[in-house]
């Protein structure tokens, strides 16, 4: 099945007239893995227009929890790297924080998958509009993914104003650029330093957190289905 894929996308790609690609950091591992000329390839991000439409439904088993939360989302493969999460919820013994969790836990694809310990709550999955009101009252998003092409999550996270730290890997710093924190996706310390600061931060300056959740808005609205619709015409026009 692997040397199947292998060989249909090779020939696929040395056939195609243009190749439409969701990121750079895409087009560069086409570029690499399937010895491209760059001049083929384009790059078109997806929108996230869906999340900004939907009316957020409360969650029933956060609604009514006193303690602040951090919120992570995805099935828990290893590629999604939460373990990073509850290894950097370890080191925050003073801070009294809840991970709410949303993604497949089946044990039996998820073996490997547990509670670490009382600060976590695995939420299964959620309905869009579940995840929306999670990005709106969680004090912050993490995105620890090792791998990502483009990465819709941290940035339907801030379209909800959210704060969003994420993984330095892949795609996400182009993705998510300044209005992201970030940390290296192999050090729980540094996850750990990059919470207590954006949960201090946004006890500490109300002013400067508004200002920042506008910016973190108007960074996810760039990411417009219309605007990659027109970009994706105007590639069919002149071929």
């Amino acid at each position: 099945f692997r040397w199947w894929y292998r060989l249909s996308h090779f020939s696929l790609a040395q056939r195609a007239k243009i190749i439409c690609t969701n990121s750079h950091f895409s087009a560069s591992e086409l570029k690499r893995y399937l010895h491209l000329d760059e001049r083929k390839l384009h790059i078109i991000s997806p929108g996230v227009e869906h999340i900004s439409s939907l009316t957020s439904t409360p969650i029933a088993a956060l609604a009514d929890k006193t303690s602040p939360f951090v919120f992570i989302l995805g099935s828990h493969n290893k590629n999604k790297n939460h373990q990073l999460v509850f290894d950097a919820l370890n080191l925050l013994h003073d801070m009294p924080l809840l991970c709410a969790s949303s993604g497949n836990i089946n044990p039996k694809v998820f073996q490997n998958f547990n509670k670490v310990h009382d600060k976590v709550l695995p939420l299964g999955y959620l309905s869009d509009a579940e995840i929306k009101w999670a990005f709106e009252h969680a004090q912050c998003f993490i995105f620890p993914s090792l791998y990502e092409g483009f990465g819709i999550p941290p940035v339907e996270a801030m379209a909800c104003g959210c704060p969003v730290i994420a993984a330095r890997s892949a795609s996400l710093p182009e993705v998510c650029g300044p209005f992201a924190h970030y940390c290296s996706p192999h050090d729980a310390q540094e996850l750990a330093a990059s919470l207590r600061q954006v949960i201090n931060a946004h006890k500490e300056d109300a002013a400067a957190g508004a200002e920042a959740k506008q910016a973190r808005i108007k960074h996810a609205q760039q990411y417009s289905w219309d605007v990659s619709a027109k970009q994706l015409g105007e590639l069919c026009y002149e071929l």
